[in-house]
């Protein structure tokens, strides 16, 4: 809404080419020019983590590959198509996987909706033993690694709900017990599984990261309204999603697709309440891997669905790569090398330098997303929206308004 309302318009009758041009627009400052480009850059490398540390998590149990051999693919194949293509094929790979994602996600609901919900046989884990203490919930002890999200209850103590519609499903949910399993850190006790409501699952908070909601910490809250800020504020300044403002043919266009991309993204985040939820009671979440609950989910109807998904996620790493990337070259060619240092370049010139900018961009890109392989791909992204929300939004801002 903040792209739409704020940036989209004015930012393209600025007629600029980087987030740099569109800054010192009215000022002729390599200083501004500079800071500008090294912003650009931190938050590209920043985003750029998540997504090779995701495109790792998925294609080491897909294809069988060690994580450090997932991350250099993808990120050579991404290379490749932003150095030989560049933004034609970036535009093409975001249309295609945007188009695939809300459609395939949305037959994936519809799935979870028909089968219902129902409770595993396996009755919480194979070789779990309850230790429960008086007045306690029992906690669940497993030797070896159980799948999480065991429904072994619900309400009406049916053993499933059978197809349910998509207010029915949630009202279920809130119905049923489920053991989450956690890797213990205790010598000798190898998982800890606990009781969960379901009505506990539907209350904002259950995550870590958004804690603040149920903490009574000053500072917790202080925290979760900061993160909200910078997810509101920060989308409608991230380096890849400003170069498609510069490209568009016209002011029009840049309203129309901003609208579109709001219906798209609002419609698609409905569908991750299910998906998400889906995945809790499906019994195939892995305890271990926090960055796999969609193909996981997806695996639970079959092989072809599982191959459609994982595919689909590929695609959509490989179309946000490549748009960060495609900044990130830009910013170094034009903004670094013609605007900063002076670099005398022609047109053949700057595509030159952007191609080689995109490769070292990239091989950054895969070393970072070998190293931070355990990090949470979510929290991650956080970084590169609060860099993004607490300086290039309110420099843009402040110079269109």
């Amino acid at each position: 809404m903040v792209a739409l309302f704020v940036i989209a318009e004015p930012i393209k009758r600025l007629e600029k080419y980087t987030f740099a041009d569109a800054l010192d627009s009215q000022f002729n400052s390599r200083g501004i020019k500079l800071a500008a480009a090294r912003s650009t850059l931190v938050v590209s490398v920043f985003y750029l983590i998540p997504q090779m540390v995701g495109a790792g998590a998925l294609v080491t149990p897909l294809l069988g590959f060690s994580h450090v051999i997932g991350v250099v693919m993808v990120g050579t194949v991404v290379t490749l198509i932003v150095v030989t293509a560049g933004m034609v094929s970036t535009t093409w790979a975001q249309f295609i996987k945007g188009a695939l994602l809300v459609i395939f996600c949305s037959m994936l609901t519809i799935a979870i909706l028909a089968r219902g919900i129902g409770v595993n046989a396996t009755n919480r884990a194979p070789d779990a033993v309850a230790q429960a203490t008086a007045g306690a919930a029992p906690v669940f002890r497993s030797t070896t690694q159980p799948m999480a999200g065991l429904v072994y209850s619900i309400d009406s103590n049916e053993p499933h709900t059978g197809s349910v519609g998509p207010i029915a499903f949630l009202q279920r949910i809130g119905g049923t017990e489920i053991v989450q399993w956690t890797k213990s850190l205790k010598p000798g006790d190898d998982w800890t599984g606990k009781d969960v409501k379901g009505d506990s699952l539907l209350l904002p908070g259950g995550s870590p990261t958004f804690k603040g909601v149920r903490s009574d910490k000053f500072t917790d809250k202080l925290d979760l309204i900061s993160l909200m800020l910078a997810l509101f504020e920060g989308t409608a300044s991230l380096p890849h999603i400003l170069i498609r403002y510069y490209t568009v043919k016209d002011v029009a266009s840049a309203r129309k697709s901003t609208v579109v991309g709001i219906a798209a993204i609002g419609f698609f985040y409905v569908l991750t309440l299910y998906l998400g939820l889906g995945a809790i009671v499906s019994g195939n979440l892995d305890s271990t891997n926090t960055n796999m609950a969609a193909p996981l989910l997806a695996k639970t109807f079959g092989e072809l669905p599982i191959a459609l998904i994982s595919a689909i996620a590929f695609t959509t790493v490989l179309g946000t790569v490549s748009g960060l990337i495609m900044a990130a070259s830009d910013t170094v060619a034009n903004d670094l090398l013609t605007n900063f240092m002076k670099v005398d370049l022609d047109d053949h010139g700057k595509v030159l330098a952007g191609k080689i900018a995109a490769v070292v961009v990239g091989i950054i890109a895969m070393v970072l997303g070998v190293v931070f392989q355990h990090l949470n791909v979510g929290f991650l992204v956080g970084w590169a929206f609060n860099v993004v929300a607490s300086a290039n939004l309110p420099a843009i801002v402040m110079l269109l308004f």
